[in-house]
């Protein structure tokens, strides 16, 4: 299970968190991708009208912004879990990224898919957030990764 848990979720490069786990997330990174060239072209066909234009623009550094938060995905170390910052009801919109401390997470809850990636609820005493992973794989090997932090978490399947 450990290289599974290595081949699915790459050791982080970070000086602040050195023996993190990362899940990245290609999914919804190439999703805002597009959404980004979609603004881009937007924003070059409609320049010059008065509104389209900026509309385009606005779009356009919003989803690159939103490709490298998602890109970075999910990061777990020892005591903490970072993830993008999500936008309920629609989990792919993102505003920044969010630490939760791993033994303040009291149950995780695996929703099933989103957009074609996995979505997880994780209730803490703070309120819920939603992670996406890529893969079935790759939940899972981050549920495996949570168990072994904390044994005192519950899963849960809602579909």
């Amino acid at each position: 299970m450990l290289l599974e848990l290595h081949s699915l979720g790459q050791k982080a490069s970070s000086a602040r968190s050195p023996g993190a786990t990362r899940f990245w997330n290609f999914k919804t990174a190439c999703l805002w991708t597009g959404v980004a060239l979609f603004g881009g072209l937007v924003f070059m066909w409609g320049r010059s009208w008065s509104l389209v234009g900026p509309l385009g623009a606005g779009l356009a550094v919003y989803a690159l912004y939103a490709a490298v938060v998602s890109l970075r995905g999910v990061a777990l170390d020892d005591r903490r879990l970072t993830l993008p910052r999500s936008v309920w009801p629609w989990p792919a919109l993102v505003l920044g990224r969010r630490e939760i401390s791993v033994v303040g997470v009291g149950q995780v809850t695996a929703l099933g898919k989103f957009m074609g990636a996995e979505l997880v609820l994780l209730s803490t005493p703070d309120g819920e957030e939603t992670a996406l992973f890529s893969s079935r794989a790759q939940r899972l090997a981050f549920f495996e990764a949570v168990r072994r932090l904390n044994p005192a978490i519950e899963f849960y399947r809602a579909f």
